[in-house]
């Protein structure tokens, strides 16, 4: 088993995979475990390495969620109890976990910055069902981003 972290455009790492075997792409790049703690940093081409806050609109966690649908709210609040009926494996599992503690430690959110730009994105790459249907897209992605209520 071969782990890694995807890279986005900016070397950003929005994803951790577990793989069958070796291999070679620009966007993946071996890690030791997928645990959630690569996700956000930048990969500078030898080191993972924090990527600073940006300054942006800020918002409480409540005014956060009001950005979520419904169902997004469902799946964000038992995520454990939906573990199976979303058929998250135990590496997304894993990175939901870590996505919510950093949720309940943060006093403040920041639409623009990297780690819930990416953690959002993450999730999307998922492709999340409940009942047939998408949970969370690409375009709630950007609709949540952009601060716009569903």
């Amino acid at each position: 088993m071969q782990t890694y972290a995807q890279l986005n455009d900016d070397g950003i790492v929005i994803g951790e995979s577990c793989l069958s075997g070796p291999v070679v792409s620009e966007r993946l790049v071996q890690i030791t475990a997928a645990d959630g703690s690569y996700l956000g940093k930048r990969w500078n081409g030898s080191a993972f390495v924090a990527v600073a806050a940006t300054a942006g609109p800020v918002m409480s966690k409540y005014v956060f969620r009001q950005l979520l649908t419904d169902q997004q709210k469902l799946v964000w609040d038992n995520y454990d109890l939906l573990k199976t009926a979303l058929g998250l494996t135990d590496q997304q599992y894993m990175m939901m976990r870590s996505f919510r503690a950093d949720f309940e430690a943060a006093e403040e959110l920041n639409l623009e910055e990297p780690l819930l730009i990416n953690g959002l994105n993450a999730v999307a790459s998922w492709g999340l069902q409940l009942d047939g249907q998408d949970v969370f897209t690409s375009a709630d992605v950007a609709r949540i981003l952009a601060g716009q209520a569903p």
